[in-house]
């Protein structure tokens, strides 16, 4: 755990940098969580994690519907890295990622039988949990929420009427509303409670981090397969961004077209990371890797570029890990730069 820390630390680190330096271009952005098979599969495609998500991030702008969607899930199997299945660990990653993605919308998954699709209305601020698989066992701190009595119930703020009536017409897979249920008093409900806790805490339209909604699915793991998971799951995420009131993509680069900006993603990366950026005017760029000490170790593009958004692929073969500056020279627009790690 210990060791954990440290490294996601670093890497949330740079993920910060990276959003703080982009973030006049950057859309708003839907957090998805996952936790056992199939919840992390279902969502990989939104996953910056090249390895677990080999073919590439698929949430930028997703649909054309105004939004970046971003998913985090332990590695299938072994169930280490993100969310791994301990109350502790959830804990941490969940209020590390909040605080660096600051989510529009908040979804969360979580596998249990005999459920279908089971939208929950209700989480519990609860004091004795079921156990975990590592000591302490039990949360820290607990109850979880100290800013209400124990057992408090917060409720979905995600349209879960909408998303079920959705499913159920569009998919082969039986959705339904748990109104009133249990949600198990286990990793589920307690993430779900996070999520939903968090979303009180920005529910201001005034605040500079407003979050609209927060829900939580749990998923028949034995009940449905992996595709019908997966096809229920792009229709629940659909519904949510609907419902929510954001500015078009249009709109938001309407308004930073004289903007100039770049970000990274996946990062940190194990493999290779994409640089994104966008041109307000056509101009000769060039875009340079550079180690901490200012020595170039990657030359990724140089030449002329037409305005508008663009996006470069470098690999980092032959680096050894650490941290690594990009940098994109322009003729006309200035000089921008941003923090890339690798983790070998």
């Amino acid at each position: 755990m210990i060791k954990k820390t440290m490294l996601f630390n670093i890497c949330l680190l740079i993920f910060i940098i990276n959003i703080a330096e982009g973030a006049e271009a950057d859309l708003p952005r839907v957090m998805l969580t996952g936790y056992w098979n199939p919840t992390g599969q279902m969502i990989a495609e939104f996953c910056t994690d090249s390895f677990l998500n080999p073919d590439g991030w698929q949430g930028e702008n997703w649909e054309g519907m105004g939004v970046d969607v971003y998913s985090f899930f332990p590695e299938p199997g072994t169930y280490t890295g993100w969310f791994e299945v301990d109350y502790q660990d959830t804990w941490e990653d969940f209020w590390h990622l909040t605080d660096s993605l600051h989510p529009i919308a908040i979804l969360s998954f979580g596998a249990a039988r005999p459920a279908t699709w089971e939208i929950e209305y209700n989480a519990r601020n609860l004091y004795t949990w079921q156990n975990d698989y590592e000591t302490p066992y039990q949360p820290t701190p607990r109850p979880p929420d100290s800013t209400v009595q124990p057992n408090t119930e917060r409720q979905a703020t995600i349209p879960v009427q909408d998303v079920a009536d959705a499913v159920n017409n569009e998919t082969d897979v039986y959705a339904y509303i748990d109104w009133n249920g249990n949600p198990q008093s286990f990793l589920c409900e307690y993430i779900a409670y996070l999520g939903m806790w968090y979303q009180a805490q920005h529910d201001s339209a005034n605040d500079p981090y407003h979050c609209q909604m927060a829900g939580f699915i749990h998923v028949g793991d034995s009940a449905i397969s992996y595709a019908q998971a997966k096809e229920a799951a792009i229709v629940s995420i659909r519904e949510v961004i609907k419902a929510l009131t954001i500015q078009s993509a249009d709109e938001t680069i309407e308004n930073k077209s004289n903007k100039l900006f770049l970000k990274t993603y996946p990062n940190p990366h194990r493999i290779a990371t994409m640089i994104s950026f966008y041109l307000p005017a056509g101009q000769d760029v060039k875009v340079h890797i550079f180690d901490m000490k200012g020595k170039v170790i990657g030359r990724v593009f140089n030449g002329f570029m037409i305005q508008g958004k663009h996006i470069l692929e470098f690999k980092n073969k032959g680096i050894v890990s650490g941290m690594y500056i990009c940098r994109m020279e322009t003729a006309k627009s200035g000089v921008i730069s941003s923090k890339i790690t690798v983790i070998k």
